[in-house]
């Protein structure tokens, strides 16, 4: 049995900004051009303030983490916001 990342762990408000990426070009290019990691986060919750959504650092690391250690569908982080983070991550 493959277990899945449970939505319930990650907040809603960053659920709902991961919706608005999805559509969202101009703001997937900022994401995409972020030079590492670190500037990648602070960028995404920048722009996640800008747009009404309140998350951490914290909760994207979180998110990060959870994706690492375990295999999850196609709703995943980085196909949601359709991102080649490439060393970013």
């Amino acid at each position: 049995m493959t277990q899945q990342l449970s939505k319930s762990s990650i907040p809603a408000s960053l659920q709902q900004f991961i919706q608005v990426l999805m559509k969202d070009r101009a703001m997937q290019e900022q994401l995409k051009a972020a030079p590492d990691r670190e500037t990648f986060v602070k960028l995404a919750v920048k722009l996640g303030e800008r747009n009404g959504y309140s998350f951490t650092a914290e909760d994207l690391e979180a998110l990060r983490t959870q994706q690492d250690r375990i295999p999850i569908e196609s709703s995943t982080l980085d196909e949601q916001l359709q991102v080649k983070r490439k060393a970013v991550w």
